[in-house]
């Protein structure tokens, strides 16, 4: 639960630090977490990653930031309509963009919390 009391600014930090979370998790758990949700596609993670990223920027540092670009972009990649395939729930165990991707936020992660 949300506390809505709180600013809007208090709240972004933990939310794109979930969504790194979740996308830095290993396959299996990803795949967890996303049947809980009853999302059939992987693309959930990126929509909650995109739901927070752009709006959290102004409060990172210079490193992070970039770190964030980069990881939207690798995502962004992943769009391409002719790979639509990269977004099933077992492209997660075996595309290569997947491992990309959580390796990447993971890095973003690490920035975030230092």
């Amino acid at each position: 639960m949300t506390d809505e009391s709180a600013p809007v600014s208090d709240q972004l930090l933990p939310q794109l630090r979930r969504a790194l979370e979740h996308l830095a998790a290993p396959a299996d758990e990803q795949h967890d977490y996303l049947h809980g949700l009853g999302a059939v596609d992987a693309d959930e993670l990126a929509l909650e990653f995109d739901d927070v990223a752009s709006a959290a920027e102004p409060l990172l540092s210079d490193d992070c930031r970039g770190s964030l670009r980069a990881l939207d972009r690798a995502l962004a990649a992943m769009s391409d309509r002719t790979r639509t395939d990269v977004w099933s729930l077992g492209s997660l165990m075996t595309a290569p963009e997947w491992d990309d991707v959580r390796r990447r936020a993971a890095a973003t992660l690490h920035l975030l919390n230092s």
